[in-house]
């Protein structure tokens, strides 16, 4: 009984951990305890950030109140996660760099410059 409630501290402490550490814009973060048949216990944290950082290009607009950004060349639309960055290209076509959310279809913006 008393390693099962050092199993849960270490757990608690684990996620602790995991809550303190600097959050990637996209990614994983994953922890693992494993206990030996001997009583040794070890805890595994792991984290990853995603690399798909891909360039988009087209035209900075403003649709129902919020900066999107208009690939014509693939006829696709895009969300802007970062609204102020984009409103300073209202109007402008543009090189915008950052990860795509697939599911909301919204470019989480790392930089946007001028084409």
């Amino acid at each position: 009984m008393k390693a099962f409630g050092i199993l849960v501290s270490l757990f608690v402490l684990g996620l602790a951990v995991a809550a303190a550490q600097p959050r990637p814009t996209t990614g994983f973060a994953a922890g693992t305890i494993a206990i030996t048949r001997q009583g040794a216990m070890s805890f595994t944290f792991v984290s990853s950030t995603d690399d798909d950082v891909k360039t988009f290009t087209g035209q900075i607009k403003q649709l129902e109140g919020k900066y999107v950004l208009e690939d014509s060349t693939n006829n696709t639309m895009y969300k802007l996660d970062d609204q102020d960055k984009a409103k300073s290209y209202d109007g402008q076509k543009v090189k915008v760099t950052g990860t795509l959310d697939a599911n909301t279809n919204t470019i989480h913006i790392s930089s946007i410059e001028a084409a």
